[in-house]
């Protein structure tokens, strides 16, 4: 058995990287799919009653329905982040692929742990698509669980970066 290092996998890791990128873009830009999860609200009336009650921009809130709600968090009726500014879109976009970049480099890491040179090709696919599987899908459910986020169809889209992930594996898996 032959041993497999990061160096031997950079390919595979910037096709993995780049794809998962590519398909949470076209999710988010493209598909319809995320649409029907968010509502809009006008700006203006929410920004003067959370100036109002004292909010600041920059700050996370719990929604109760009194002060003394606050001190049970079974009573949260639900949250506000308030950004101070819009986002700034390009730097989001490339802290966004430095995160795929970087789960792909994770994912490659422990496949030179867990692999070598001769593994089929299944069980590389097998293998780095579980990982992205906890990548990708399982590390947001505590999110989801306390957030109360709509989450099945990021999900679906977990699941389609983790099988890329894998498949870019497989596919450049050097002999």
């Amino acid at each position: 058995m032959t041993p497999i290092t990061l160096a031997d996998l950079w390919l595979p890791i910037l096709v993995a990287g780049l794809a998962t990128h590519i398909l949470s873009t076209l999710a988010w830009t493209v598909l319809p799919h995320h649409r029907s999860e968010w509502s809009h609200l006008e700006f203006a009336p929410i920004n003067e009653a959370a100036n109002a009650i004292g909010a600041k921009p920059d700050g996370q809130y719990v929604l109760t329905d009194d002060i003394e709600s606050c001190k049970d968090p079974a009573k949260c009726r639900g949250m506000l982040i308030y950004w101070p500014h819009k986002p700034n879109m390009g730097a989001n976009i490339g802290l966004t692929l430095a995160f795929f970049f970087a789960a792909a480099l994770t994912i490659g890491y422990l496949a030179t742990i867990g692999l070598h040179r001769e593994t089929s090709l299944v069980d590389v696919f097998r293998f780095t698509a579980t990982a992205g599987v906890l990548t990708h899908v399982a590390a947001g459910v505590p999110h989801i669980i306390w957030f109360r986020r709509k989450s099945l169809l990021d999900t679906l889209d977990g699941l389609a970066y983790a099988l890329a992930t894998g498949a870019a594996f497989a596919w450049l898996w050097p002999a």
